[in-house]
């Protein structure tokens, strides 16, 4: 198991490259690419930080090669070196800063997801090598030794940084004949075309016929009881005859015995639920094979409230 610090270091190269003239970019070879080379310190490169009160978490400082008269006037620190280490920290958040600045951003950006790989991985590309046996395959030669461990996140870093400063083709249409830019003018026809995109939801109305079904059942139950309403057939003062009628209490002394002359199978809709409370809601009988009897074993109390 290898560790290792990483940091992200800016420096300036000298590349050598031969081009057989094609349209394209497939005829250039790049030939060497070497350190480049300073007779004294004067000729090294000066290099600009912005020098600002703004925390790092907030806002990633601005750096590049500035010039010696532009250096005083500019609110900046500087320094004369061959290269300088970036500023700032990989927090490993995996987007793109707010400041929509990808020169201040892209270095340490690349570098934290260099170091998230695997299956949390916010990349797009899986660097582990499991979905690609080529990658994996160059793993395995450079993981042999600690020397050539520490070229896999320099390649994952090149790699990286490549899709994040890489431009990008513009709308401006090939001239065939170049001219001076003055002399050129913008015409309708360089205007790009715009697609506006809307979000619609949509319902598929097959899918809905058990809730139509549903809903019209509902709707026919509905008016139906409506009409027995104004018909005077199911009035609420009627259906709470029926409930009431309908009871546990009521139920059990419908047909008991006479008692003073009165019926037992007292209505309460007549009197009211109080009235069959005290008339036979408190009598006490025994049902057994041969009928009731006047043995008391079976008390029935308040039942007539059907609430």
């Amino acid at each position: 198991m290898y560790s290792c610090i990483s940091s992200v270091k800016a420096s300036i190269k000298t590349v050598s490259f031969r081009f057989n003239g094609s349209d394209d970019l497939s005829g250039l070879i790049i030939t060497s690419i070497a350190p480049k080379s300073y007779p004294n310190n004067a000729s090294k490169p000066l290099w600009g930080i912005e020098n600002s009160d703004i925390p790092l978490r907030d806002a990633r400082p601005l750096w590049g090669l500035v010039a010696p008269e532009s250096a005083s006037r500019l609110k900046l620190d500087t320094l004369r070196r061959e290269s300088l280490y970036l500023p700032g920290y990989a927090d490993g958040s995996g987007t793109i800063g707010f400041q929509n600045m990808p020169g201040t951003d892209f270095p340490l950006l690349a570098l934290a997801d260099s170091f998230s790989i695997g299956s949390y991985s916010l990349n797009r590309v899986d660097y582990s090598g499991a979905s690609n046996l080529a990658m994996y395959r160059i793993w395995q030669e450079l993981s042999r030794n600690a020397s050539d461990a520490g070229k896999i996140l320099n390649l994952i870093w090149t790699d990286i940084a490549t899709n994040l400063v890489l431009g990008t083709k513009g709308l401006q249409p090939g001239n065939v004949n170049p001219t001076k830019r003055d002399s050129q003018s913008g015409t309708s026809s360089n205007m790009p075309t715009v697609t506006t995109y809307t979000r619609r939801v949509k319902y598929h109305y097959l899918y809905g016929i058990p809730a139509f079904l549903t809903s019209v059942l509902a709707a026919a139950i509905l008016f139906a009881t409506a009409c027995f309403m104004l018909l005077g057939s199911a009035k609420p003062s009627y259906m709470r005859f029926l409930l009431e009628e309908t009871s546990v209490g009521r139920l059990l002394t419908s047909y008991t015995p006479l008692r003073d002359g009165v019926p037992s199978h007292f209505r309460g809709g007549d009197g009211g639920t109080k009235d069959w409370a005290r008339g036979h809601g408190q009598q006490q009988f025994t049902l057994s094979p041969e009928g009731w009897s006047k043995d008391v074993s079976l008390a029935v109390e308040g039942e007539g409230d059907s609430n």
